[in-house]
């Protein structure tokens, strides 16, 4: 009866593991707090890892998400999708530095998020080819539905100012910048520029 053993001194990996999870949470925090997520392709493996926010921007629980280039550019909007291949494969063959693009992506509501993407390649083989691009998304739909309602406001107010009968004219240092219709007619002119 004995007992044989080997002790090993974890104490450095431990505090490694709880400074990693700590680094973790708070990455995780600050992608939340910015409405962003995290995004890693292997471009061998076609792969892609999509942190917790991709989730929510989706209407999903918040949860990381594994996932695929394909599967992912079927949910880009049609209209966004070539653009979005092409700006990949010129940061892929070194033709641009960085990776930015703002597109639509289907919601599991049906709805249309706008989101930014910025990345650049992460590793490169000794030949130079692309093995992994990294990157951050940005949900912008609120900016977006914001310049679009300034957008539509601005051509109500110039639809306005057009049909005035009364003269508008806008001038900076003495410079006639603006004059509507009305504006022409009353000083006689062809037209108002």
């Amino acid at each position: 009866l004995g007992y044989r053993g080997v002790g090993r001194d974890v104490t450095a990996r431990r505090r490694s593991e709880r400074e990693l999870a700590a680094a973790k949470e708070r990455l995780e925090l600050a992608l939340e707090g910015s409405n962003a997520c995290l995004w890693d392709t292997d471009l061998q493996s076609g792969k892609v890892y999509v942190s917790e926010g991709w989730a929510s921007f989706l209407g999903l629980p918040r949860a990381p998400t594994v996932t695929t280039i394909a599967e992912l550019q079927t949910g880009v909007h049609p209209e966004d999708r070539q653009r979005l291949v092409e700006s990949s494969i010129a940061v892929m063959k070194g033709e641009q530095a960085e990776y930015v693009q703002e597109h639509r992506f289907r919601a599991i509501d049906g709805s249309w998020k706008w989101l930014q993407s910025r990345g650049k390649v992460s590793e490169r083989d000794a030949t130079g080819r692309s093995l992994r691009m990294t990157g951050i998304l940005f949900d912008i739909t609120a900016r977006k539905r914001a310049e679009a309602a300034l957008a539509e406001a601005e051509e109500r107010y110039r639809s306005l100012i057009e049909l005035a009968p009364d003269a508008v004219v806008v001038s900076c240092g003495g410079v006639v910048e603006y004059a509507n219709p009305a504006t022409a007619r009353l000083v006689k002119a062809s037209s108002p520029k």
